[in-house]
């Protein structure tokens, strides 16, 4: 009767009849071992033992539900593999919950993952079945992203904040048509005097290469005067005209205080007009 390998350790140790010792098994399985082989690529490979001890322990590996690692979620890294006879035998993976060091029964839900891995330098993806507790399916679902998304995902908001930041810095585009506008009135000012928001009919006759703006034109003014040299006369009344007047040129006076030594205390008069004073 042919022995049939109970885990994975009774199969790694069949393979040292094939001739190899311990350390070199261990090595050549750990380059062999796929989490999911292909069949036709081991039928092609069958004369190699390596192969063949690969695909024997692939073989006795019971490939329902997954065992996770969930050692380090929080970096979201989580590893998967298949569950041993021994581990079917005893429900983990299954009627106990499949996180390592976990031994819950109660709330126990099953999950479909998305297994993404990289083996022998190819990445792969796989949908892998898994049943957790409540507390290890917040771990599954909620794991946190790896360290590379979390770079290119600080790096995309610092690109964010670094547009807005330059657009708020940068001027902006004032229309042509604006300036020529204000330059015209601030001219108008100058030669007739203060403007009323309600007499702008007339300021429009007297230039009428300026295209008169509609509703709201004062308080558009209003706005774009101390930019352009010009005060606003708020109303005295609610809803009266307001009026636009010539900034006051502020020059600089100097502060000058005559030197009054009658004014010295004695201590600081010259010592003959100490005595005097005295």
């Amino acid at each position: 009767m042919q022995r049939q390998p109970s885990d994975a350790s009774s199969t790694l140790t069949d393979a040292l009849d094939e001739g190899a010792g311990a350390a070199q098994t261990q090595r050549i399985f750990r380059q062999e071992h796929e989490f999911v082989r292909d069949d036709d690529a081991d039928a092609e490979n069958a004369r190699r033992w390596e192969t063949r001890m690969a695909r024997r322990y692939y073989d006795a590996l019971h490939k329902e539900y997954a065992i996770c690692d969930l050692s380090r979620w929080r970096e979201g890294a989580v590893g998967l593999r298949w569950r041993t006879a021994a581990e079917v035998t005893s429900g983990k993976g299954e009627r106990i919950c499949a996180a390592r060091g976990c031994d819950s029964r109660d709330g126990l839900r099953s999950f479909e993952l998305p297994f993404e891995y990289v083996e022998q330098g190819e990445r792969k993806l796989e949908l892998v079945k898994c049943r957790a507790c409540r507390g290890c399916a917040k771990k599954l679902k909620g794991r946190k992203r790896s360290r590379s998304r979390s770079r290119s995902r600080d790096r995309s908001r610092r690109d964010r904040k670094k547009k807005k930041k330059d657009k708020k810095s940068k001027a902006p585009v004032i229309p042509e048509a604006d300036v020529k506008f204000m330059d015209t009135l601030r001219r108008d000012i100058q030669t007739m005097g203060p403007l009323r928001s309600n007499h702008l009919n007339a300021f429009y006759k007297r230039h009428p290469e300026i295209p008169p703006k509609g509703s709201g034109a004062g308080t558009w003014i209003a706005k774009r005067c101390q930019h352009y040299g010009l005060i606003v006369k708020k109303p005295e009344k609610y809803g009266g005209a307001m009026e636009f007047q010539l900034a006051p040129t502020q020059s600089r006076k100097l502060n000058i205080v005559a030197d009054r030594q009658e004014d010295r205390p004695p201590s600081q008069l010259p010592d003959d007009r100490r005595l005097n004073k005295l």
